[in-house]
């Protein structure tokens, strides 16, 4: 349902941050997977940052890790990597990302 924002249960809302990169996924996903409109994504988008813990503005330059091994790999180590710099911990649907956290 477009607006509606449902965050992994049992993690407090403002544990979550977006970034740039994280965001365009979303937009991306939401397009490709979902069908939704580009208008409902961004109000999707609009609501989750709302209830979302901060937005991480400044990101490093790409420093890939070795298991970035493949093309698939290499935004999972960057949102890693900016995690990192940020102080935080990249939470991630996906398996097999050192340093991150499965929800």
């Amino acid at each position: 349902m477009p607006g509606e924002v449902n965050f992994p249960e049992g993690r407090p809302v403002d544990e979550f941050a977006t970034c740039a990169h994280t965001e365009l996924g979303f937009i991306r996903i939401s397009l490709q997977v979902f069908g939704d409109t580009l208008a409902e994504a961004q109000t999707q988008l609009a609501a989750m940052k709302r209830e979302a813990g901060g937005f991480v503005a400044e990101a490093p330059p790409p420093k890939l890790p070795a298991w970035a091994t493949t093309a698939a790999k290499t935004s999972d180590a960057y949102l890693s990597q900016v995690a990192a710099a940020a102080g935080l911990t990249l939470a991630t649907f996906d398996r097999g990302i050192p340093g991150s956290v499965l929800i």
